[in-house]
């Protein structure tokens, strides 16, 4: 039972946090399929997020393999749950990104997928 509870959780925040980061962002240049994150550290500017495998920098922000939530982002709150539950649940994660903070690929959405 805790386990469908918790199943059902996951994609009810998972469809609440696509859909209100991609109606607040607009279109995204940049998605990454299928990774996983493998650390999360917050700064005063937002989130740091290490992921498993190398992004392509397609933004151009100049460093790879990891991406940054800003805390100004229209759904910080929404998204930074999304990306702690795919964190401490080990769950694939699509990342959606646009723009560069601090040198890396902002993210702009997220996806948990099984």
């Amino acid at each position: 039972m805790k386990n469908n509870i918790l199943h059902f959780s996951t994609f009810v925040i998972t469809c609440a946090m696509f859909l209100l980061s991609s109606i607040a962002s607009g279109a995204y240049s940049t998605r990454s399929l299928n990774t996983t994150i493998t650390l999360i550290q917050p700064y005063p500017e937002g989130v740091y997020i290490k992921l498993a495998n190398n992004i392509h920098d397609t933004e151009s922000c100049g460093k790879q393999g990891a991406v940054f939530l800003d805390k100004n982002h229209v759904n910080y709150n929404v998204v930074s749950a999304g990306l702690m539950t795919a964190f401490t649940t080990g769950e694939t994660v699509s990342l959606y990104m646009k723009g560069c903070l601090n040198g890396y690929t902002k993210i702009y959405g997220v996806s948990l997928t099984k």
